[in-house]
């Protein structure tokens, strides 16, 4: 029996808020340095191919303006979006996010976000069109739940050693779903 969307976005929020208190509670602490505070992060995402429907990748650049209290942040992200045999769009989007990242070095990270997507879509119909003609624009808006796994807390040393060669505080392995377009997407994030 397939789970709804309301019970999926229960389940995700319900493990990562579990695992968060926990951490919290406990007090636990994978690193002996003291913890410092991103001001940026880099993502990258790919969703996979889904009933041979092709296939979406972003690159997208967030800043971090409040961190104590989870990470609220703001950033724009662009990608490619491609369905075989119809046609392919070069997103431009605008997001905010709130991850509930309470305590240092915690691992399991939920989130969730809102995208408002601006694009112009290109098809094989419109790619021939005379030129001077405008490809329309569309806006429209998303909204994500996903959780994220802090590598660092696997890795200690390797984290470290990214910190000091590129500024790199922690990476994350995430997974995400976009309850509007009923896509899962995953990628890594570099916080700054």
């Amino acid at each position: 029996m397939p789970l709804s969307r309301k019970t999926l976005i229960l389940v995700l929020v319900a493990v990562g808020l579990s695992a968060s208190a926990e951490t919290v509670l406990k007090g636990k602490s994978f690193d002996s340095e003291a913890r410092s505070y991103p001001i940026a992060a880099f993502d990258l995402r790919y969703a996979p191919a889904q009933n041979a429907n092709g296939f979406a990748a972003t690159a997208a650049l967030e800043w971090i303006p409040i961190s104590r209290y989870g990470k609220l942040g703001i950033g724009a992200e662009i990608g490619y979006l491609s369905i075989p045999s119809k046609d392919y769009e070069i997103p431009l989007n605008a997001r905010l996010s709130y991850r509930f990242d309470y305590a240092p070095n915690q691992f399991v990270v939920p989130y969730v976000a809102s995208t408002h997507h601006i694009f112009s879509p290109r098809t094989a119909a419109t790619q021939s069109a005379p030129a001077g003609v405008r490809y329309p624009l569309r806006s429209t808006m998303a909204q994500t739940v996903g959780i994220q796994f802090r590598l660092n807390n696997i890795d200690g040393h390797g984290g470290r050693s990214l910190g000091r060669a590129l500024g790199v505080q922690s990476v994350y392995l995430s997974s995400e779903f976009d309850v509007t377009d009923e896509i899962f997407l995953f990628g890594l994030k570099f916080e700054l």
